[in-house]
């Protein structure tokens, strides 16, 4: 059975994670602006931004009412840019992907995904409720096989992905920033959803710049 025959009313943005913008109220949120080896950026800037997992990036989520649980080792930034207002743009793409079903997790080897799942991005850095954070919106689509089974075709992601320095040190300029998930914000305000269902990243990734050599980097708010 296509999970396609399940989809009675489900509202989504299906686009392969291409960051595109949330605006939210001026009284809630604060633009920020990125810096470059102590330059601002006030033009579209190719930074060659490299985004490496520290661990398994999993996305978690339900489909059918069943845990679902995509675990990828690899992850790569493709037309990257910072923009000016704090706008970064480009192409994630998850690679080396397994999939887990069930409350005992177990992998479901007949369920791995087509690759590179791409997540086209666009994020924008704010400040949320005193803290810096990057809000990136994102669409995806991931597809499994026809072995899948009850599970099998495509399944879209979509929503905003909110993510936090974990040192809370977006506005130090360095060569890396380690970043995750801002949960709070995404519970609060609103995050990602796989088809109709809630959907949260779990794992960090360590960013840097390496266009044509490392560069230190940070965003102002």
């Amino acid at each position: 059975m296509n999970i396609a025959k399940h989809r009675s009313s489900v509202a989504i943005l299906s686009v392969a994670i291409s960051l595109g913008l949330l605006a939210l109220s001026a009284s809630a949120s604060q633009a920020a602006t990125w810096m470059v080896n102590g330059t601002n950026v006030t033009s579209k800037l190719s930074v060659g931004d490299t985004e490496t997992p520290e661990t398994d990036v999993t996305l978690l989520s339900k489909v059918l009412g069943q845990k679902f649980a995509l675990l990828c080792e690899e992850l790569e930034f493709r037309n990257a840019a910072f923009e000016p207002n704090g706008v970064e743009t480009g192409e994630l793409f998850w690679k080396k992907c397994k999939v887990k079903l069930g409350e005992k997790e177990e992998e479901a080897k007949a369920c791995t995904p087509a690759e590179p799942i791409d997540f086209s991005e666009e994020g924008k850095g704010e400040k949320e409720e005193g803290k810096d954070e990057e809000e990136f919106k994102t669409t995806a689509t991931i597809e499994l096989p026809k072995e899948c089974a009850l599970f099998s075709g495509k399944l879209p992601v979509t929503g905003i992905w909110w993510l936090e320095d974990c040192e809370n040190t977006w506005e130090t300029e360095k060569e890396t920033h380690l970043i995750q998930e801002a949960m709070k914000v995404a519970l609060t305000l609103g995050g990602m959803k796989l088809e109709k269902e809630p959907a949260f990243i779990d794992g960090s990734i360590l960013m840097k710049i390496n266009d044509g050599g490392p560069k230190k980097f940070s965003a102002l708010f």
